[in-house]
């Protein structure tokens, strides 16, 4: 499995990446405080709650490419966490 992941600034740049075809799947495993249910606006209120830190960068987006033989079990212990 291939991890990969770093700081985002840009909420709606960051939602219209995420949202893009190329993309296989997108799923959205867990939010908590979050009152938005899309991914748009879940990401700019994110982003807005971040906005007193002193970074640009607020948001972490995070890539999980499975391998090869992927099992549906695996993805269920994943979402366990």
């Amino acid at each position: 499995m291939l991890i990969k992941g770093g700081k985002r600034g840009n909420a709606a740049g960051l939602a219209n990446h995420v949202k893009a075809e190329e993309n296989e799947t997108v799923r959205v495993v867990r939010t908590e405080g979050i009152a938005s249910r899309d991914i748009d606006g879940a990401l700019a209120e994110m982003d807005a709650l971040g906005a007193g830190l002193r970074t640009k960068r607020t948001l972490y987006h995070a890539s999980i490419n499975p391998e090869m033989g992927f099992q549906a079990q695996t993805l269920e212990i994943f979402e366990a966490f």
